[in-house]
């Protein structure tokens, strides 16, 4: 404990002390009486020794209650303080992340509840004029609490910050309070005030690589939750089922493989029990050793099953071992019965895209010119609309459509009508350029090389704030995708025709990814899942009709225009409708299936956005002032005092 006042409390206590004591020393003064007899003369001088000045003190109750009280009081006016968490500014701005990673377990009760126990304390010793404001955020940021200097206002709203299963997107936080960050807040020399940025976090966040935003000269500090910095912490445990995925025979579709990885981060191997079940009925059980993560090497263990599935199943891995986080501890798919797609492409002509279409397995594929595409009512272009006649996917080639298609859609050189969402064009349009990187892990993208492939005058793709970039080339991204309502749309910025492309493997491989992906929002022909954070736009019949989902949370969408989108979901496990919904989507399998999340380890450093900004991480040292408690100690002793001095005087 140190004391920031302690000059102001010696002064006070030089002068205050002495006079109390002084005041069981002094003599009182007495009037000269006549009496008529000495038997009182004995009690007399008694008295009179009492209160004659310089006399050894007596023991007395009210005295000592009389110090103690002028002790605390003094106390309090040294301004004691305790190690605690300071910021400087005068807002503070408390981010404070509820993603899937912050219910590990390895700080007790969790790390969400242990940030909320900082962020608390944090708001407690806060005194900047003006006020805290608290952010949330995983996939999405959201102000709970406006600025104020109302305490229990913002002890309430970090109160009501629930757990979640979904990523932690820092970056789309820090977006979200650049404006309140960097807002006049009425100060002296009318300049935005100081704002400082609090964000506590274990640091496990996914970086989108866009340019962090600026917050005129505030500090941005990082409080890691978690690892060895926490008190009671001790070394993470976790092992993640961190992908599932079924693959049906060609020849013999009603025979599959289920295959499942594991990851483990823990610092020791692990020895532990594997479930396969299908239709929660269990199918395979194994014994897997699961090597740890290091540096070097990913670790992790891929168990395999076999199984026939005559029909749509719901597929489940699991394993017993007993960890830090229990969102990974399972995965599920829902595996769809086998069906023939209608695709439609549009095109002035393409023999390459008829051929590769043809080849993966559609039912029926319609090819329209444009002219002839602009002339069909939208409405009837899904196969909600258009029933038998409607389609799964839209392939559109050099052709942008003046209204946003109803389903999935596939454009080549061209960009569907989205906020955001443009081609740039090359500044040479004969230059060859290759790609650089793409998402491997995607869907889309799954088995797809790109390094052979050669592109002349590609352009580049302006991509919105809900899109994701799928591969770059040396412009800027090449293929992206955006989401929509529940619909997918994929955008490549070049010409097929002006590339080595439709000659190579890899683009026969990513058709048949695209069209069977976007006929089931994005997700694997054969092993249908989401992610939290993911929404899902179900085909409806009768507009108004309301579709519930059961499941680790409740789920409500109402049918319009043919669909239903149900909200983003936050919980991971298994939803399920008793409403007319076709197939495949009566059962919902939503899965963290993240490593960003999964890794639990403590992290040294925190990288936010393109510019590779760095946050240190840990407590950050401080002070928590304790004057009021010794304040109320004071007014407690005195009503002490007061008590022992009205029984006396009853007496």
């Amino acid at each position: 404990m140190q004391f920031l006042a302690p000059q102001a409390a010696l002064i006070a206590a030089a002068v205050t002390v002495p006079l109390l004591v002084a005041m069981y020393f002094l003599k009182l003064r007495r009037r000269i009486v006549v009496v008529s007899s000495t038997l009182l003369w004995k009690r007399a001088v008694q008295e009179m020794q009492v209160n004659a000045p310089f006399q050894r003190l007596r023991r007395n109750l009210l005295l000592l209650l009389q110090l103690l009280i002028l002790t605390a009081l003094l106390l309090a006016m040294a301004r004691p303080a305790l190690p605690g968490q300071v910021f400087t500014g005068e807002r503070l701005i408390i981010l404070l992340d509820h993603s899937a990673s912050m219910n590990a377990t390895d700080v007790k009760p969790s790390r969400l509840d242990h940030a909320k126990q900082l962020a608390q304390q944090i708001v407690e010793d806060f005194d900047g004029a003006g006020g805290v404001m608290v952010v949330s955020f995983a996939e999405q940021a959201r102000v709970v609490e406006p600025f104020t200097t109302d305490r229990k206002r913002l002890q309430y709203a970090i109160d009501s910050v629930r757990p979640t299963d979904q990523f932690s997107r820092l970056d789309r936080a820090l977006q979200l309070v650049e404006p309140y960050a960097n807002a006049d807040n009425g100060s002296a020399d009318g300049q935005a005030a100081r704002v400082a940025l609090c964000v506590l976090s274990d640091g496990r966040v996914h970086n989108s690589g866009q340019t962090l935003p600026a917050f005129g000269g505030g500090e941005l500090r990082l409080i890691r939750i978690g690892g060895d910095t926490s008190p009671g912490a001790g070394n993470v445990n976790n092992v993640a089922i961190e992908a599932i995925s079924v693959r049906r025979h060609d020849e013999e579709p009603h025979r599959a493989q289920i295959f499942a990885r594991l990851a483990n981060y823990g610092p020791q191997p692990v020895e532990t029990t594997v479930t396969f079940t299908i239709d929660g009925q269990v199918h395979r059980v194994a014994e897997v050793s699961v090597p740890p993560a290091t540096s070097e090497t990913s670790g992790g263990a891929v168990v395999m099953a076999d199984a026939t599935l005559l029909r749509q199943a719901v597929v489940g891995v699991s394993h017993d071992h007993e960890d830090d986080l229990a969102a990974d501890d399972a995965a599920f798919c829902v595996v769809a019965a086998p069906q023939r797609l209608r695709v439609l492409l549009v095109t002035g002509g393409n023999a390459f895209l008829e051929r590769v279409i043809d080849a993966v397995g559609v039912g029926k594929r319609v090819t329209m010119t444009p002219k002839r595409y602009e002339d069909q009512d939208p409405a009837k272009l899904s196969r909600s609309g258009g029933g038998e006649e409607g389609f799964d996917v839209i392939v559109f080639d050099r052709y942008a459509p003046a209204q946003l298609p109803p389903v999935s859609s596939l454009c080549f050189n061209a960009a569907p009508p989205i906020d955001q969402l443009r081609l740039r064009p090359p500044a040479d349009t004969q230059r060859v350029t290759v790609f650089l990187d793409w998402d491997r892990d995607h869907p889309l993208l799954r088995y797809v090389a790109l390094d052979d492939v050669i592109v002349a005058g590609a352009a580049a793709i302006s991509v919105p704030d809900r899109g994701r970039i799928l591969a770059t080339g040396p412009a800027g991204p090449m293929i992206a995708e955006v989401m929509i309502d529940g619909v997918q749309h994929v955008v490549v910025a070049f010409d097929l025709l002006t590339s080595n492309w439709p000659i190579q493997v890899s683009f026969a491989v990513f058709m048949d990814n695209a069209i069977h992906g976007l006929a089931l929002g994005g997700q694997d022909a054969a092993a249908i899942s989401y992610q939290p954070g993911d929404t899902v736009a179900l085909p409806g019949a009768i507009d108004g009709t309301a579709i519930h989902y059961d499941g680790p949370a409740k789920l409500d969408a109402i049918v319009e225009r043919g669909r239903a989108v149900l909200p983003a979901f936050e919980r991971v496990g298994v939803y399920q409708t008793q409403a007319n919904v076709a197939e495949p989507w009566q059962v919902l399998a939503v899965n963290l299936a993240d490593p960003i999340e999964s890794d639990l380890r403590p992290i040294d450093k925190l990288e936010v956005g393109r510019s590779a900004a760095q946050v240190a991480g840990g407590a950050l040292a401080g002070r928590r002032e304790m004057w009021r408690w010794f304040a109320w100690a004071a007014l407690a002793v005195l009503l002490l005092e007061w008590l022992v001095y009205t029984r006396r005087m009853h007496l």
